[in-house]
């Protein structure tokens, strides 16, 4: 199998359904993620957007339908070429995934000593390289309980990084961080990608700020379909009912809330208050 990096690479989506056991998630879809760009992956919780993610990186194999990366058929591939495609991409997980025995230069050197026979001096000179990237080289001693959630996020892309792979896959790399962190580590990508021109990059993300910020192409997952895709600057624009209250968070009507099945009558709800009040007074 050759996997030069001399071309980026697209992910052709070819009458894809993914679910688990019986509950399809996402049904027949098709579409392409362009090489060479950030393409952000937008919808709502449990749209499907990880689900993509990790059928995407090989983890989970598809229903039905094909996953195409550059011209390779992902999971119709021989066993040992599908492990050598699977090594061509990079992941970063939501919390970085790093392991709590190592330092943060083991955890980033692992990939190179898994998969090379490179000597310990050199896997050394490429993770400090790549921490310094990141702006961690200062922290390569350092074990994962030692750092930050913004830290680790770094850290997990210098090691999903380290292999200076054609395809970085990043599940939900703002989540739980603070906006500056957040704006920092979008920064971070941009960086990243003007760095490796020719490197495909796919984020999932609920995070409309970094959308704005990085994306050159969207893609929005709804009721287990695509619900656009195509470029940020057209998602902008489109005049698409759902498509502008998912980027329009306060055009929301009133009658578009629904009750809750299952709402409390009043004077439950009166048994409940007398109830804690009187678990109050006895603390």
């Amino acid at each position: 199998m050759e996997t030069g990096q001399t071309k980026h690479w697209d992910i052709r989506l070819v009458d894809l359904t993914l679910g688990y056991e019986q509950k399809i998630v996402l049904n027949k879809i098709n579409a392409t993620i362009p090489g060479g760009k950030i393409s952000v992956i937008l919808g709502g919780s449990g749209g499907g957007k990880s689900t993509l993610l990790r059928h995407l990186v090989g983890l989970r194999r598809p229903i039905s339908g094909k996953i195409l990366l550059d011209k390779y058929d992902l999971f119709a591939l021989p066993d040992k070429d599908f492990k050598a495609l699977r090594r061509r991409m990079g992941m970063l997980f939501q919390d970085g995934a790093l392991l709590g025995s190592m330092n943060l230069a083991d955890n980033i050197a692992l990939p190179l000593k898994e998969h090379t026979n490179l000597p310990d001096k050199i896997i050394r000179e490429v993770v400090l390289h790549t921490l310094e990237l990141v702006n961690m080289a200062d922290f390569a001693e350092y074990y994962p309980n030692e750092l930050s959630g913004g830290m680790r996020k770094r850290a997990g892309l210098a090691r999903a990084m380290v292999t200076s792979p054609p395809i970085l896959l990043c599940d939900e790399p703002t989540s739980g961080l603070d906006p500056i962190t957040a704006a920092q580590m979008d920064a971070l990508l941009k960086t990243l990608k003007k760095q490796n021109p020719q490197m495909t990059i796919v984020v999932v993300s609920h995070d409309l700020e970094s959308l704005y910020a990085i994306a050159d192409h969207a893609m929005v997952l709804n009721q287990g379909g695509i619900a656009f895709n195509g470029s940020k600057e057209e998602l902008q624009q489109t005049e698409d009912p759902f498509l502008k209250r998912f980027l329009d968070r306060t055009n929301i009507h009133a009658d578009d809330s629904k009750l809750p099945r299952f709402a409390l009558k009043p004077e439950t709800g009166e048994q409940i208050k007398n109830a804690l009040d009187e678990w109050l007074r006895q603390s």
